[in-house]
């Protein structure tokens, strides 16, 4: 499943590949968003609509909301990706 390039509100992850010592599969990721109004205005309560894609807009399947806050739009949420060594990983939530 891939969700459309057009998304009006998301957030951009980058992992530096220079800080990766081995390509890795399903690895463990941890995002942690502050105060944000994007999310705030826009997300739904509990945070049900959120989605991570990989940087080709396919969904990446695991993920786990750990907390969302509906009043400022903080997000702490973990998802499972594949991490190249060789070159940056592109994320969206």
């Amino acid at each position: 499943m891939a969700f459309p390039n057009d998304w009006t509100y998301y957030k951009t992850i980058t992992v530096d590949h220079t800080k990766v010592s081995a390509d890795l599969t399903d690895y463990p990721i941890l995002l942690n968003v502050g105060v944000d109004t994007d999310f705030k205005d826009n997300a739904e309560e509990e945070g049900k609509d959120f989605v991570i894609t990989n940087s080709n807009g396919n969904v990446v399947k695991k993920r786990e909301i750990e907390s969302y806050k509906t009043h400022d739009g903080t997000l702490v949420l973990w998802f499972k990706g594949d991490i190249s060594s060789s070159t940056d990983t592109v994320f969206r939530v």
